[in-house]
């Protein structure tokens, strides 16, 4: 919750300072930064109307990627919001690695495991696990998430382990930074 807080707070003391060259623009982007904020607080929520414990291994390095912050809030939605749905999970983690010239985004969570007969097709459109086709959903929720993340560069992956965990590896490329 601290990026889009701190990006809505840039942008606001922009316009406050009167610093802003297109106030309209900061405006609108201001907007959007308080949807997405507002989107995170409406997810919480959830987690704990069903009882699912949140952990998260964050680090305070800042990396960067070249991504849409749009695509990116809808990986990270879809894989949390699958865990949520289908996982029937007490816990999600959620962790942030550096790994070479890559960054990795691991969604854990402790739930009922994706049977390896189901991982050829996880990633389909329209696919359900013999599991979850009695549950609500689309099936399309790992499908965007394989689609966006191929978009920029990345890749997604998953395992699971019965009586484990299962694990998706959202794979982004490092981008450099200019200022």
């Amino acid at each position: 919750m601290r990026t889009p807080l701190a990006s809505l707070t840039g942008y606001l003391e922009s316009l406050d300072s009167h610093n802003a060259p297109k106030p309209e623009e900061y405006i609108h982007v201001a907007y959007g930064k308080a949807l997405d904020l507002q989107a995170i607080i409406e997810q919480i929520p959830i987690l704990e109307r069903s009882r699912i414990l949140l952990s998260t291994d964050i680090p305070e390095d800042e990396w960067f990627v070249q991504a849409d912050q749009t695509a990116y809030a809808r990986m990270i939605n879809n894989l949390l919001n699958n865990a949520v749905k289908h996982g029937k999970c007490s816990l999600i983690e959620v962790a942030v690695k550096k790994r070479e010239e890559k960054i990795l985004v691991f969604v854990s969570n402790d739930g009922v495991c994706i049977p390896q007969k189901e991982f050829p097709y996880i990633f389909d459109r329209l696919y359900k696990c013999d599991s979850a086709r009695r549950e609500s959903g689309s099936g399309l929720g790992l499908a965007i998430v394989r689609e966006l993340a191929h978009a920029i560069g990345g890749e997604i992956t998953a395992q699971s382990v019965p009586e484990g965990s299962t694990t998706f590896c959202l794979t982004l490329p490092l981008s450099v930074r200019k200022n």
